[in-house]
């Protein structure tokens, strides 16, 4: 952010950021629109500064959510992989009909009492 800073010569004052002559007491250039020492003694901020920063704040807030809802479904969405994945992979366990022993879905025989599956 620049400011306008009054350069005074034989009563004139002009902008330091493009030259044009100012008015006294003016806050803003009327060429390139800096702010001028008057207007930063006289605390005017540039038109539209508190809508954009009221903006800004809320787009924020809304992107903060955003990520929290999306950082949730991603727990879910590995969560729910994980699952699948070992569901694929492992299966559901062969039960032995004789001894209830629950053995891995790819076995031929049961592990604790030996009965064919």
């Amino acid at each position: 952010m620049e400011i306008a800073i009054y350069i005074v010569g034989d009563t004139m004052v002009y902008c330091s950021r493009c030259g044009k002559e100012l008015s006294p007491g003016a806050y803003f250039c009327s060429n390139c629109g800096t702010r001028t020492e008057a207007g930063v003694q006289a605390n005017v901020s540039y038109p539209g500064i508190d809508d954009l920063k009221q903006a800004f704040n809320r787009a924020g807030d809304e992107m903060e959510k955003a990520f929290s809802v999306v950082g949730q479904e991603l727990k879910e969405a590995f969560r729910t992989s994980s699952h699948n994945i070992k569901d694929a992979y492992y299966g559901e366990p062969i039960t032995c009909t004789q001894c209830g022993e629950k053995n891995p879905r790819d076995s031929s025989y049961c592990r604790k009492c030996g009965k064919k599956l």
